[in-house]
């Protein structure tokens, strides 16, 4: 597990799995409707997709958690700063909205 404790490794995977969740909630719930860009920009449109963006970094905390489990450390930091980085995102487009 050691191979995978590193800063890039961690941040790749924080920045990656919101946007697979966010697809996942959109496969689950609203795949027959719309394409998943068609979604974004709708939820853009009706000042909610900061709302979505909340709920896809969730994941974030059960890898980072697990990555400290597994004393990850470097790897943990790197799902630190990508969730700061979701986090940054989501409070402008709270602000914007």
């Amino acid at each position: 597990m050691k191979q995978l404790d590193n800063k890039i490794v961690g941040l790749i995977a924080g920045l990656l799995v919101p946007v697979i969740m966010a697809y996942l909630i959109y496969k689950l719930n609203y795949s027959g409707h719309d394409s998943f860009i068609d979604l974004v920009k709708g939820l853009y449109q009706l000042k909610s997709l900061g709302k979505l963006l909340s709920v896809s970094v969730v994941p974030n905390l059960i890898i980072f958690f697990l990555s400290l489990t597994m004393e990850a450390e470097k790897t943990a930091r790197g799902i630190m700063i990508a969730t700061i980085f979701w986090a940054v995102i989501t409070g402008i487009l709270f602000l914007v909205n």
